[in-house]
């Protein structure tokens, strides 16, 4: 996605908005708790990006955001100044999985990690 200053300062925006909103709408039961990690939005301000990382995620969660991300942008609306339609499009953020499997690749290993000496 080509990154604006415009599309940068509306990210940050919506980064901060859409926490704000999704519990008026959905609950920890439906989806866990959540945190929105990023938001990219394209050059020209119509489709967004968020990246979600949660603890203790219910299955389907990201399909449940995205099921309600009209709704969403209607509370968005509201709250940001929105000029065009926007498309929202939730997916999860994978950068902690990957940030532990490089940690658990570059750890030493722990004494019950090691295979006893044969």
């Amino acid at each position: 996605m080509k990154l604006s200053a415009r599309s940068l300062k509306m990210g940050k925006e919506l980064q901060r908005q859409l926490p704000l909103l999704i519990p008026q709408l959905l609950s920890p039961n439906q989806i866990g708790l959540l945190t929105i990690t990023a938001v990219e939005v394209s050059g020209d301000l119509r489709h967004a990006h968020a990246y979600v990382s949660f603890l203790h995620q219910r299955p389907g969660a990201i399909a449940v955001l995205n099921a309600h991300a009209e709704q969403l942008t209607e509370g968005l609306r509201k709250t940001v100044r929105l000029t065009r339609s926007l498309q929202l499009i939730f997916k999860a953020d994978a950068s902690q999985q990957h940030v532990e499997a490089m940690s658990r690749h570059f750890s030493p290993p722990t004494p019950h990690d090691q295979s006893p000496p044969q």
